[in-house]
């Protein structure tokens, strides 16, 4: 069965470069394009494998546009296009549950390998990317040193949150309510002293808690 690709933002070289790649790496890729806006109203009525977000989309800008799909569909596979690796974009995509990046500079088979596997809901993150990130991003420091009395639970959660799950993937795989999961989210933001999800999950990963 094919493989449907929704490409947000991409210019017209980019699209072409996609589409070729159904020509020549693997035919059962199928490739749409659509301006920000309109894929939105496309992802609402319409399913895709998996949702390819150019980094440098104008406007709102990448972030607010993966949150915005999050609130269509809280499962839909995003993959993001980037002329090179950006931290603080990055880290914030990871907490909003983004599988992985396609750079511009890989190879065919590299984009192919990240499509594939997003389709299937693999995360194409590793533990050293994240450290790798999170180590090199400025756009939070986040103190360490001192003890948090996080629960068993807590610390469930922030595993999932640093490997990009979202609220109901969380809430599945730990066997337990949505709303419980928003409610021990707000519990660690508090605990850790930060405002957001995604400064929650380098949190976690610079205090060794996952």
């Amino acid at each position: 069965m094919p493989t449907s690709v929704l490409l947000v933002g991409c210019c017209e070289v980019d699209w072409l470069g996609f589409r070729s790649l159904s020509k020549t790496s693997d035919p059962d890729l199928v490739f749409y394009a659509r301006e920000p806006k309109s894929a939105l109203q496309q992802i609402a009525k319409s399913n895709y494998d998996v949702v390819i977000m150019d980094a440098h989309v104008d406007g709102s800008g990448p972030i607010d546009l993966i949150q915005s799909i999050r609130n269509i569909d809280d499962d839909q596979s995003i993959l993001l296009f980037a002329l090179h690796e950006n931290p603080a974009v990055l880290v914030r995509a990871v907490s909003l549950g983004v599988l992985g990046v396609i750079l511009y500079s890989d190879p065919y088979v590299t984009i192919v390998q990240r499509i594939r596997e997003a389709a299937d809901g693999q995360s194409a993150w590793s533990r050293d990317d994240l450290r790798r990130l999170t180590s090199s991003s400025t756009s939070t420091v986040l103190g360490g040193g001192y003890p948090v009395p996080l629960t068993f639970r807590e610390k469930d959660i922030l595993t999932h949150l640093v490997k990009g799950g979202t609220n109901k993937e969380i809430a599945s795989g730990l066997g337990i309510s949505y709303e419980t999961v928003k409610e021990h989210i707000q519990n660690i933001l508090g605990k850790v002293g930060v405002n957001d999800r995604s400064q929650a999950a380098i949190w976690a990963v610079h205090n060794n808690i996952v």
